[in-house]
Formats: C-alpha cells, sequence, structure tokens
C-alpha cells in the first residue's frame, strides 16, 4: 500500500465501531494507546490540553495531555 499513497495520498480512515462488550473488556490503558494513534499531529501541533477519563463502573481513572501534537498518557499506578 505504500506505493499507492505515494501516488495518491493517504484514504480518509473509515468509521469503525466497538460493540459494547467489547469496549468492556478493553482496559482503559489500551483505551489510550488507541486514542492516541488516532491523532494527526500536524492538526493537533498547535494544541496544548488535558483529558481526564474516569471509569466509575470499573473504577478506572486516567488522563491524557496533548502537547504541541503529541499525546502524553498518564495512568495512576
Amino acid at each position: 500500500m505504500g506505493a499507492f499513497e505515494l501516488r495518491y495520498g493517504k484514504l480518509p480512515l473509515s468509521v469503525t465501531t466497538v460493540s459494547d462488550e467489547t469496549l468492556d473488556n478493553i482496559p482503559l490503558e489500551n483505551v489510550l494507546n488507541l486514542f492516541s494513534i488516532r491523532i494527526d499531529g500536524r492538526k493537533a501541533g498547535e494544541m496544548d490540553f488535558k483529558i481526564n477519563f474516569t471509569i466509575t463502573d470499573r473504577e478506572e481513572e486516567a488522563a491524557t495531555e496533548i502537547k504541541r501534537g503529541t499525546p502524553l498518557p498518564k495512568y495512576p499506578r
């Protein structure tokens, strides 16, 4: 697929859905890692912000910070 992307550019990512059952079994840390993959660094380059996540059903907490387009997930240990 590399040559195709060089010739025609990247194809837009399709929207995917995850079932509730699957999402219930994914640790929050993995969800944040997936989130960081989806960030377009060029578009988020000027953004600096923090997001806190609290999953009350599983008593999980985490946060992520975006600085200059780079996600910096933080997990309580």
